[in-house]
């Protein structure tokens, strides 16, 4: 069975095709000032595939955690939350307009 999967952070968008246990596809895109044009090429590389669904991890926030050594609450940024967001978001909408599937895992 033929599996496409999307990863992302804020700097670059990573994608990847396998069949069973064999690695067919994977390219890293780095974001940069053209964003939505990179997302645009990765959509088009996995479409032009025969990809149909698409695996994208589900957007989440970015807890706060205790530091083991100084007991203090380490605050997450919420700025890098929505930023991580915003380019789930985009390539989530960029993959559907092209017709294919998202799957949230």
């Amino acid at each position: 069975m033929t599996t496409a999967g999307v990863d992302y952070s804020t700097k670059a968008v990573h994608a990847a095709i396998v069949d069973g246990k064999q690695l067919l596809f994977a390219k890293r895109y780095d974001l940069g000032a053209n964003r939505l044009d990179t997302m645009a090429q990765l959509v088009e590389a996995l479409a032009s595939r025969g990809i149909a669904t698409v695996y994208l991890e589900q957007p989440f926030m970015i807890p706060d955690r205790v530091d083991k050594v100084t007991g203090k609450t380490i605050r997450r940024s919420t700025n890098v939350t929505l930023k991580l967001h915003a380019v789930a978001t985009e390539v989530a909408t960029l993959l559907q307009l092209r017709g294919l599937k998202v799957s949230y895992v």
